[in-house]
């Protein structure tokens, strides 16, 4: 159990580390306004607090 949990930390960890990087959020760079903020912007947002449940969610000790 424990080095599945370890494995799928990792693969957050990569899955996070392409989502944030130049390349992938060029995709994102449009000039379509959510509420206000650049579209870029709200993808940041919700990747990174999806990064951070994730993780906590993962590192939730079983009873």
């Amino acid at each position: 159990m424990l080095q599945w949990r370890r494995e799928l930390r990792w693969a957050i960890f990569f899955i996070g580390g392409f989502g944030l990087s130049f390349p992938f959020l060029s995709l994102w760079n449009k000039s379509i306004l959510i509420l206000g903020f650049p579209l870029m912007y709200v993808y940041i947002w919700i990747t990174w607090g999806l990064l951070i449940y994730f993780t906590y969610i993962l590192s939730k000790k079983k009873r």
